[in-house]
């Protein structure tokens, strides 16, 4: 696979500038404090099955953040997130913002912020997707992932001391208002009339966390092909439920979504794209990982997304395909192995369980796949 002699170059380089990457704090006094972290990362991803290198990914992440108190309990914070792409055939798009928003929050009342966010069902898909370092419902989709003009409410709900069993439970409402944000087909996926979102946490005191999150889109025009002319909308429901304790983590989320799946991409008439949806989908994930204490984190994982869509043999002209096809089924194998508490490197594998006749769907990757990564948080 030539690993070995591009991870020469590659962690040299990233240790390099771990020297001189650190943490910040701006300003830190009782009424404002401002910081600078983030992570420098460098992966390769091999594809199995085409028995070839992909590609290599270096990436900078840097992490604005802030709060500023002021008279009768209120506060005012923000946070900017930049993602620096150093990949060479990426040169035109170096700097892509992917978190941007300020809020005011009361110490009694909750808070609530404005901007570019992660959409509500990413509090309960962290369970799975966290460990596994992306959501596996959908690939950044229309409904999850992240997005602009979100109005968030947060609320947490502190227990005493004396309750046993309950630490805390955490409300989230969330609303998006209109949003075009451009004319590609991943603009047109992520734009939408409007959209809201609730979210429920309950964290007990024994290591077991539950959580579930509702959400609901209005697609506009430019989304949707004919079969969603009398239903243009899109729902999504997860749950989840994670124990940490004891150096171990074990998790699972379940989702049920309807016309929030992408299964494939097709061109109109007038030769823009579109994605067809599945009608109806359902989704797991499990995850499990043991924390050693010399630094070595094994985790295993399993995902399975199944789509139901009657209109489904449209895909790729293929007349004869069931109307149930799993689009995403694999397990998947890593390896964390800590070397201080500011650099990691992984290993990954993941298994591909598709059939063949499910490989035509086009936006979903049906091989096996190797990653091999190190990462550095400041």
């Amino acid at each position: 696979m030539n690993i070995i002699k591009k991870y020469n170059f590659i962690l040299i380089t990233t240790i390099l500038i771990m020297q001189t990457a650190q943490a910040m704090q701006l300003i830190n006094n009782k009424d404002i404090n401002i910081n600078i972290n983030g992570s420098i990362q460098s992966s390769d991803t091999y594809n199995i099955n085409k028995k070839i290198n992909d590609k290599i990914d270096s990436s900078i992440t840097l992490i604005l953040d802030g709060k500023s108190k002021t008279k009768n309990g209120i506060s005012i914070f923000g946070k900017l997130q930049n993602n620096i792409d150093l990949n060479l055939k990426n040169i035109n798009k170096k700097i892509d913002t992917q978190i941007a928003y300020i809020g005011i929050k009361h110490k009694n009342l909750g808070e609530i912020n404005y901007g570019k966010n992660q959409e509500n069902l990413n509090n309960t898909l962290s369970y799975t997707s966290d460990v596994l370092n992306k959501s596996k419902l959908l690939k950044d989709n229309n409904i999850t992932g992240i997005n602009n003009n979100f109005f968030t409410y947060k609320k947490e709900f502190k227990f005493n001391k004396n309750n046993p069993y309950i630490k805390n439970i955490i409300f989230i409402s969330q609303y998006q208002g209109k949003n075009n944000i451009g004319n590609s087909i991943e603009d047109i996926s992520k734009s939408s009339e409007n959209r809201w979102g609730v979210t429920y946490n309950i964290n007990t005191k024994y290591g077991i966390d539950l959580s579930t999150s509702y959400s609901k889109k209005e697609y506009d025009n430019r989304q949707t092909d004919n079969k969603f002319k009398e239903d243009k909308t899109g729902t999504a429901w997860t749950s989840g439920i994670k124990y940490n304790l004891n150096n171990i983590y074990l998790a699972s989320t379940y989702t049920i979504g309807k016309n929030i799946t992408p299964i494939s991409i097709i061109n109109d008439r007038i030769n823009n794209s579109k994605y067809i949806y599945s009608k109806n989908s359902k989704n797991i994930s499990i995850v499990a990982k043991y924390d050693f204490n010399f630094g070595l984190t094994p985790i295993f994982g399993y995902v399975q997304t199944t789509a139901n869509n009657s209109n489904i043999n449209k895909i790729n002209h293929y007349e004869k395909k069931p109307s149930n096809i799993d689009i995403e089924k694999y397990f998947d194998i890593g390896t964390i192995y800590n070397f201080n508490k500011s650099l990691y490197g992984y290993i990954d594998y993941k298994i591909d369980q598709t059939n063949n006749i499910n490989k035509n769907t086009n936006i979903y990757n049906k091989d096996d796949i190797f990653s091999l990564g190190f990462v550095y948080k400041f």
